[in-house]
């Protein structure tokens, strides 16, 4: 039996992550918004995970509001109140925010162009007129290049995990199978789906909408994204007569 994302592998997240550096992440994250936000506090997060970025985003925005997909992440690191469960093209919220960002490549868990679509409409309608959202999107080059590092297996809190990563060029699927036993006996599965799309995808869709894309940049840097970026870093902002 394959279950529902994120749920057993809340259990194992972190462990996963553990290289991840997340206190730079949010530094530069707040330095963009330092340099093409509104300097306004109000902040959201979407798919936060289990919060590690969000537990620094939060000393740069005070009022941060964190949302995921799955309940289970959300309920591993208890440290924030403004906590929500959604889907990220469904926003169950009326708030509006100077600064809504995504990370670690969440955008492309969206399967399709209409998906997309739907996210950005979601967003634009939350984000303050001179707020910014921002999201890191993964390329095709990054599937190609750095999935050994993603076949692997290990022990961590009681279960051994196993996880299998495969590229489809053709459908631009990139899908990670993860086996999780516990204690030797019970077994868990998840099966996560991303799609890559070609970095030209992301301007035609948010052309469609009353927002431009401000800059792109390769991921973590402030340099502009090229052929050769693995993940590139998105700046958007609502058009003026929006």
């Amino acid at each position: 039996m394959t279950n529902k994302i994120y749920s057993k592998i809340s259990l194992i997240y972190d462990h996963l992550m553990k290289d991840i550096n997340y206190s730079d992440w949010a530094d530069y994250l707040f330095d963009i918004q330092k340099q093409y936000g509104n300097g306004g506090k109000d902040a959201l997060e979407i798919a936060a995970g289990t919060c590690k970025l969000s537990a620094f985003m939060i000393k740069h925005f005070p009022n941060l509001f964190i949302s995921d997909l799955s309940l289970q992440m959300l309920l591993i690191n208890q440290f924030a109140s403004n906590r929500f469960c959604c889907d990220m093209t469904s926003l169950p919220i009326k708030k509006h925010f100077d600064f809504i960002y995504s990370a670690f490549d969440s955008i492309n868990y969206l399967l399709n162009k209409n998906m997309l679509k739907k996210y950005f409409l979601e967003a634009d309608r939350i984000l303050k007129p001179d707020g910014i959202l921002t999201f890191d999107a993964s390329l095709e080059l990054n599937s190609l290049r750095n999935i050994h590092a993603l076949n692997r297996f290990g022990n961590v809190n009681g279960f051994r995990y196993i996880q299998k990563s495969q590229y489809n060029n053709q459908t631009k699927l990139h899908i990670n199978y993860f086996e999780l036993s516990e204690n030797g006996s019970n077994i868990y599965k998840e099966k996560h789906v991303q799609k890559v799309f070609p970095l030209e995808t992301y301007f035609e869709i948010i052309d469609k909408t009353n927002m431009f894309v401000v800059e792109c940049f390769d991921s973590f840097s402030f340099l502009d994204a090229n052929q050769e970026s693995e993940r590139v870093q998105f700046i958007i902002k609502k058009k003026k007569n929006a």
